[in-house]
């Protein structure tokens, strides 16, 4: 617990951490120029994974590229486990 409470401390935090906040840019570039990638004064830096569209699939889309097996397993796993846990607690006569 000790060394974890350290290291909150010691380690900087992950570069996208850095690139979503501007007002901690010159903490990003301290720390992107220890990793050999010097960067000047007035770049501006963006998290391309933000820049990507987000695209909301619907409810098919679980059945869609190979996903129906996994998500008919998924459910019946998740089916057979709620059934234990309430057939468990039927059978219970105290509770």
């Amino acid at each position: 617990m000790l060394l974890a409470f350290l290291l909150l401390f010691i380690l900087p935090e992950t570069p996208r951490f850095l690139v979503r906040r501007p007002a901690r840019w010159a903490e990003l570039r301290r720390l992107v120029g220890r990793m050999s990638r010097p960067v000047t004064a007035d770049v501006v830096f963006t998290d391309l994974g933000e820049q990507r569209i987000e695209k909301h699939e619907g409810f098919l889309a679980l059945f869609e590229k190979g996903r129906a097996r996994d998500t008919i397993a998924l459910w019946c796993a998740f089916f057979l486990n709620l059934l234990a846990v309430y057939s468990a607690s039927l059978g219970c006569r105290r509770c």
